[in-house]
């Protein structure tokens, strides 16, 4: 199926998206290199505090302050360059002006996120809070934004999810999850 017949089988599903916000899509994944996704990053990667415990999160600061699109890493992966890629894709649909949050996960070479023995028996019973904390953290950072946009593949989506089940104020969720 097209972006043109699946646009018009499901309507106002897809927003105000264009073949061309597609194919402009598709186009930049083709073209984005490893090294340039790396070196992106890189450039954008913040190192923010915890209970004295430092994180690593990747913020790309969008001309409107009021809006950011959170994308929760999977588990065991932590900042690739397909994953910063598939995050700045989904911004850029989204609300291509809006502040990215890209929330990678720790792993065997990356501490990203850094957890301490106490948050990590927390984590291990299902508590998502040790998380949750440090999206707080970065979200204040960013000037506490009122609409969110949370993506979440695999364990970004729990993370997602929690986050949102917890705000105040409405927030947009998309949950993906592989068959696995």
């Amino acid at each position: 199926m097209t972006y043109k017949t699946a646009h018009e089988k499901y309507g106002g599903m897809f927003g105000d998206l264009t073949e061309d916000d597609v194919r402009n899509a598709g186009t930049f994944l083709q073209s984005a290199s490893s090294a340039e996704m790396s070196a992106w990053s890189e450039a954008r990667t913040e190192i923010l505090e915890i209970n004295g415990q430092p994180f690593r999160m990747i913020v790309d600061r969008g001309a409107d302050d009021e809006s950011a699109v959170v994308v929760g890493g999977e588990f065991g992966n932590g900042i690739s360059p397909w994953a910063v890629a598939r995050a700045r894709v989904v911004r850029d649909m989204v609300a291509p002006e809006a502040t990215l949050i890209y929330q990678p996960n720790t792993t065997f070479d990356q501490p990203n996120m850094n957890f301490s023995n106490d948050e990590r028996r927390t984590l291990s019973k299902g508590n998502t809070l040790p998380l949750l904390g440090r999206l707080a953290v970065v979200l204040g950072e960013s000037g506490n934004p009122e609409d969110l946009t949370f993506y979440g593949p695999s364990q970004g989506g729990v993370t997602s999810l929690s986050y949102a089940a917890g705000m105040e104020m409405p927030a947009a969720v998309a949950v993906v999850e592989t068959p696995t």
